[in-house]
């Protein structure tokens, strides 16, 4: 009767998770804010270059993101329709959406019962910064999927003792692995957790030896493969943390900024990871997350109730982010603290699956206190929907890196889409992915460091190489050609716009077209320092 019961609630689960996912998506494509992030422009360029470039090919995926988001857009993101609107990663993420609200019920199942799974699904899934992130080609959806899907999995071989559930956990641990690096904390923090589960229950070193070793060749496949392709590219496993346009590159830009509030200042990043979680989590499912997590703590260290620690793995997301900005690995920025700003807010959306559960299985031990904890979760929800309290959403467009500050780059491409003729366009793609974006000007006719061959060239002698000339204050090809000497002899300046300046190559026809408002280089000494470190 109560796995009847049990799969009645999982096809609602389903049923529900469909709907918002299809409403929230349209809601959010019909207000144009799908790409209003940067990193939305930025993922689907990474796999649209795969396919559309002077040199397309899987070397286009590149060694800063994690690949497993932009290869499972291929098979939409050639069309134009599907890449412009976004709608080749909305996809994927509605997909994950869907799984995800799906493994959360079934986690909350195993636990504590069908309504545990049901409270966790429901208040995941109906939060709106989840329905915002589900309804964007972010790759934060994906992970959380794949990574509920890892934990899911691991559950049923505690419960069942069945190795094949391992080697299922270990296939979810691939996409998890290979979407974003929280997954390889995770995958290790869960390889540790099953040693424990094997050794506080069966005390078989010799099982545990095999088992651990079964798992863990799975669920660090991702990683190795990673390791190997950066070797195998650029002769350096590592090189993804050490690279030009790595994390590490970021962060020094970062701190010779001064946005690095939070390095070596452990308070200042536990106050800036507990802002970003309440604005994301909302107050009323972080008070009751509190109780639940007492509850669950008493189900293990009392109750003796193992598979609880299960739930609290979910935890190490939130270690993991705290120790990033501490160490000066990731920034998150809150309107609350210094420098004021909303920046990686989103990343608070990886700590909602372990809300929702401690809540959910709470609820399920307490059925009116559930009902009531729920109620008041969903009102707050509404709340923040009435106020225009998505955080998020207000991330994306008025972030450090929202649609505010790529404002001079989605105009300027926007300039080129009225105004390219033809011929090849230099461009620092990795600090100006929105001005291809807004152009609809294929990916072959651009020349950028996805070529390096070319794009050295290009570097070396444009007037050679390009009749255009994309040049950001304080990218790559500004800091190569500071100060305009070689425009005077070869090239006009025809657009200026805040940072953006666009040239193109002199000739008798298009030296008439000088746009008479273009001054070169005046515009850079008044730029925003924020500006200059993005």
């Amino acid at each position: 009767m109560i796995k009847k019961h049990s799969s009645h609630i999982k096809y609602l689960v389903l049923i529900i998770a469909f709907m918002v996912s299809v409403i929230a998506t349209s809601v959010v494509m019909y207000l144009d804010l799908a790409n209003a992030s940067g990193d939305s422009i930025a993922r689907l360029n990474l796999s649209r270059r795969v396919v559309d470039g002077t040199s397309p090919g899987f070397s286009q995926l590149g060694y800063v993101w994690l690949p497993a988001p932009s290869l499972l857009m291929l098979p939409m993101i050639w069309s134009d329709a599907f890449y412009y609107s976004g709608f080749a990663g909305i996809l994927l993420s509605m997909i994950a959406f869907v799984l995800a609200g799906w493994f959360l019920f079934r986690i909350g199942d195993i636990v504590a019962g069908p309504v545990a799974g049901g409270f966790a699904a429901l208040i995941f899934m109906l939060n709106p910064n989840t329905l915002y992130m589900q309804s964007t080609p972010l790759s934060e959806m994906f992970y959380i999927a794949a990574m509920l899907g890892a934990l899911m999995y691991a559950l049923l071989w505690a419960r069942y003792s069945k190795e094949m559930y391992l080697v299922a956990s270990g296939a979810a641990f691939l996409f998890a692995t290979l979407s974003r690096y929280d997954g390889w904390i995770f995958a290790i923090a869960t390889v540790c957790l099953v040693s424990l589960y094997l050794y506080l229950t069966s005390r078989d070193f010799r099982k545990m030896e095999a088992t651990v070793i079964l798992f863990a060749t799975f669920a660090f496949l991702g990683p190795l493969l990673w390791l190997s392709w950066n070797y195998a590219i650029f002769d350096n496993p590592f090189y993804f943390a050490i690279g030009e346009y790595s994390s590490k590159g970021q962060q020094e830009s970062l701190a010779a900024a001064g946005f690095l509030p939070s390095k070596g200042d452990l308070p200042s990043a536990l106050a800036h990871v507990w802002y970003a979680t309440q604005m994301v989590s909302g107050w009323a499912l972080l008070i009751c997350s509190v109780f639940g997590l007492l509850f669950v703590l008493r189900q293990i260290f009392v109750k003796k109730q193992l598979r609880y620690l299960f739930v609290i793995l979910l935890g190490v997301h939130i270690a993991y982010y705290i120790l990033n900005v501490f160490s000066g690995n990731a920034v998150i920025f809150v309107p609350q603290l210094a420098p004021y700003l909303l920046f990686n807010v989103r990343y608070a959306l990886m700590f909602l699956p372990l809300f929702a559960l401690l809540v959910g299985v709470l609820g399920a031990r307490f059925h009116r206190l559930g009902i009531l904890m729920l109620v008041i979760i969903l009102a707050e929800y509404g709340v923040m929907l009435i106020n225009d309290n998505v955080v998020t959403l207000h991330e994306a467009i008025e972030g450090f890196a929202g649609a505010q500050v790529n404002e001079s780059r989605l105009q300027g491409g926007k300039w080129l889409r009225g105004n390219y003729d033809k011929g090849l366009i230099l461009v620092d793609v990795f600090n100006n992915d929105a001005v291809p974006f807004a152009s609809h000007v294929p990916f072959k006719y651009w020349v950028h460091t996805g070529d390096p061959a070319l794009f050295g060239a290009a570097l070396k002698a444009p007037e050679r190489v390009v009749d255009w000339v994309v040049l950001r204050e304080k990218d790559s090809i500004d800091e190569r050609f500071r100060g305009g000497e070689w425009l005077a002899d070869n090239f006009d300046c025809v657009y200026s716009y805040q940072d953006i300046e666009i040239y193109h190559i002199r000739t008798d026809e298009r030296s008439r077209i000088v746009a008479s408002d273009c001054k070169v280089g005046t515009q850079r000494a008044g730029a925003e320092s924020g500006r200059e470190a993005l």
